[in-house]
């Protein structure tokens, strides 16, 4: 499970979306593990994992996303302008797109039979066959390349935009 890759997407993402909190984007990029977290004996992949269902929990976080922002912006002040309109769209589309980027490194990485011969890649539609995956996983040190150059990568680019909003203000 390249968990340290997906925190690394999480700190990227702050770059394009200053208006949403570091932790929400490092939860959207983890989000297909977490009923793993809270239960490793929940059942079938296809669940969560395969590129329907990613979809799938991508336009959910999405949606709900859009309510909650829409309900928070409605008790302050900027009560229906039509920027912070285009920003709750936008803000809800952006954590969807980081929710479905797990889908995507889970596709680089797996089969990954370094950690689990049993994995043979991630799951196309709502069962556990197809399963594709280009293999980086496959070598350990292609796990750990990408895992670590990922999660490095990512929190280099949050360090260098945070840097950079420092030197606006």
């Amino acid at each position: 499970m390249p968990a340290h890759a997906y925190v690394g997407v999480g700190f990227a993402s702050k770059r394009y979306s200053r208006s949403i909190p570091l932790w929400c984007l490092i939860i959207a990029s983890l989000l297909l593990d977490l009923p793993y977290f809270v239960n490793p004996n929940l059942g079938e992949l296809w669940m969560t994992h395969s590129l329907v269902m990613a979809g799938f929990w991508s336009v959910l976080v999405a949606v709900v996303s859009t309510i909650f922002l829409r309900f928070y912006n409605s008790q302050t002040v900027n009560q229906g302008s039509q920027d912070s309109e285009i920003q709750i769209v936008f803000s809800s589309l952006y954590v969807g797109l980081i929710v479905f980027s797990h889908w995507i490194l889970d596709f680089i990485g797996w089969p990954m039979s370094v950690f689990n011969s049993a994995y043979d890649g991630v799951p196309l539609f709502l069962s556990d066959i197809p399963a594709v995956g280009l293999g980086v996983y496959s070598t350990w040190i292609g796990a750990i390349g990408m895992d670590f150059g990922v999660l490095i990568l990512g929190i280099l680019v949050y360090l260098y935009t945070r840097r950079q909003e420092k030197r606006e203000l």
